[in-house]
């Protein structure tokens, strides 16, 4: 098991991963969208980081100057929920299967 203090993607994101009651398996593959979403709230994520950061232990510079003002902590979590998918993933998953003639 990977482990860590602020890596991008946590070890349940990624499903090599996961051993039990895995999501995804190594043939599936993860949507376009869903990986952009991801990387969108990694970065959101490490932004955070940054601006939490106390300015005695330095600033943050970034590619156009320095990191300032106040950026709400929980942007990450917005960007990752998809509530128009909230609901009967198991009924989702078996939907998709069917289709694509894996059942």
């Amino acid at each position: 098991r990977t482990d860590g203090p602020g890596f991008s993607y946590h070890p349940e994101r990624l499903s090599m991963e996961r051993t039990e009651n895995a999501a995804f398996g190594p043939t599936d593959r993860i949507g376009q969208l869903t990986m952009r979403n991801l990387d969108i709230a990694d970065s959101r994520d490490k932004l955070e980081l940054y601006a939490r950061q106390p300015l005695d232990q330095g600033q943050v510079l970034v590619e156009n100057g320095t990191l300032f003002g106040a950026l709400p902590a929980g942007g990450a979590e917005v960007i990752t929920e998809n509530p128009s998918v909230a609901g009967d993933e198991e009924a989702a998953l078996d939907a998709a299967a069917m289709e694509v003639g894996t059942d």
